[in-house]
Formats: C-alpha cells, structure tokens, sequence
C-alpha cells in the first residue's frame, strides 16, 4: 500500500524531522501520537491503515 511513498513526500507534508521519521520507521525511537496524526493527515489515510500489513 505505500510501497511508492517517499520519506522526503512525509517529511514535506508533516514537517517532522527526517532524522526523526528514519528512527521511527526502524523502530528505534516512539512516535507521538500528534506525528503519527502529522503523517495520517498528509497521506490523507484512515489511522488503521498504518497497522495493516
């Protein structure tokens, strides 16, 4: 499903930091929920979209 989205699209359309997105993405640092709501908003997707495989 977001196989040709691009870190640089979600970081244009959220504001967050790209370092910040790469170590969420990899799991190695907690998204807040208002930056989960940031990349929601900009992909313009329902939250349950980000849990589905």
């Amino acid at each position: 499903m977001f196989k040709n989205i691009k870190q640089r699209d979600v970081v244009y359309g959220t504001g967050l930091d790209v370092e910040n997105l790469k170590k969420h993405i990899k799991g190695k640092q907690e998204i807040k929920i208002s930056a989960m709501m940031k990349i929601v908003n900009s992909l313009n997707i329902n939250g349950s979209d980000l849990f589905e495989e």
